[in-house]
């Protein structure tokens, strides 16, 4: 068999199984109060209340700059959205995963794939509206929420992750702004170098890499360490979307280019939907979409500053929000001493940025 004929065997496979799997945990998630309607009605008010249910725990609303751990200055360069062209369309298109799950709107990647060729003049004409206006459209940011299964008890809805199933358009526009925006990141090293992760030629392996390298020449060197593995509780749910704002402008996001992100991130409605029962739809007020283009890169933003975070005898490194603090010293007692300091600074910054740990996670 081809090679590529064994990827697309595997592929099925998965499906099969996953589809399996998932109907199983549905049976659980439709009986956790007395209808299946009001079960998941009950599992999108989880959802939309984790991000402010935290938030209402801090009180951040004056913080200054130096609070939120902002050590460098507002930047005076400035992020422009160049507009998209019909080639640019039609290749995201072309590039769309052959998925099988729809949006709200029931238009699938292969509906577009099918009739790109009559789709890529008008698409690339409301892009660019888009783009030009400062506007995201409200049809666009509807997502219907799967939860994912992690582990744990399956009656807890703690332990499922919401992933938003958002229309396959939205994702094209996503894409439009997504690159420009890691390229600009990227250009004027905004992120730092100790963020491993969704970065491209950064991985995993770099992340540990990193960490094994600190540990193993300070342990060369004669010098004691000491390890602290964070955990962070529901982090992309908790994102407070005005310090967000604030953090993009504060890298030189302004004017439309800010307004397009305050517009993406303002007025989104989900639904939960499991098998065949779907909640009525609510306001999400914190967090960015699980599931979502631009989701992960604007979480690198708001998290980038805890890397930046000054430790003494000490070094951070993250993938996203997995967050490793390191220190080395001469003596147990100065390393010990470095990492509660260190220990202190972050925390602080935490909840600074209403952030919270997973203290029966957080290892070391």
């Amino acid at each position: 068999m081809a090679k590529n004929d064994n990827k697309k065997l595997w592929k099925v496979l998965k499906g099969i199984m996953n589809t399996t799997k998932q109907t199983g945990f549905n049976k659980e998630l439709l009986n956790l109060v007395d209808s299946p309607q009001s079960s998941v009605d009950n599992i999108n008010s989880y959802f939309i209340n984790i991000g402010r249910n935290l938030a209402e725990s801090f009180n951040n609303a004056n913080n200054t700059n130096s609070e939120l751990g902002w050590n460098f200055q507002s930047q005076l360069k400035s992020f422009v959205l160049l507009d998209t062209d019909e080639n640019e369309v039609s290749n995201l298109i072309i590039n769309l995963k052959n998925e099988c799950t729809v949006g709200w709107d029931g238009i699938s990647n292969q509906l577009l794939k099918h009739c790109r060729n009559h789709l890529i003049i008008p698409l690339t004409h409301i892009f660019n509206g888009c783009l030009q206006k400062g506007i995201f459209p409200n049809a666009l940011k509807k997502s219907e929420v799967r939860p994912i299964f992690k582990n744990g008890d399956k009656n807890s809805l703690n332990n499922y992750r919401p992933i938003s199933i958002l229309p396959s358009l939205s994702k094209i526009l996503e894409k439009i702004i997504n690159k420009r925006l890691i390229e600009y990141l990227e250009k004027n090293n905004f992120l730092s170098q100790n963020q491993f992760g969704f970065r491209h030629g950064k991985s995993t392996d770099d992340a540990v890499h990193s960490l094994t390298n600190y540990i193993a020449t300070n342990l060369d060197q004669g010098k004691k360490c000491i390890g602290i593995f964070l955990d962070l509780a529901k982090a992309f749910d908790t994102v407070s979307i005005s310090i967000l704002l604030k953090k993009l402008e504060h890298i030189g996001i302004r004017g439309l280019q800010l307004k397009l992100f305050r517009d993406y991130l303002s007025d989104r409605y989900q639904c939960v939907r499991v098998d065949s029962y779907c909640s009525s739809y609510r306001l999400v007020t914190h967090g960015v979409p699980q599931g979502s283009i631009l989701g992960p890169t604007l979480f690198l933003v708001y998290i980038d500053f805890l890397t930046r975070v000054q430790l003494q005898k000490g070094q951070i490194i993250s993938y996203a929000d997995d967050t490793a603090l390191v220190f080395a010293a001469d003596t147990w007692t100065e390393v010990f001493d470095a990492a509660q300091s260190g220990f202190n600074a972050v925390t602080k910054w935490l909840h600074n940025n209403i952030l919270s740990l997973n203290i029966s996670k957080t290892k070391y």
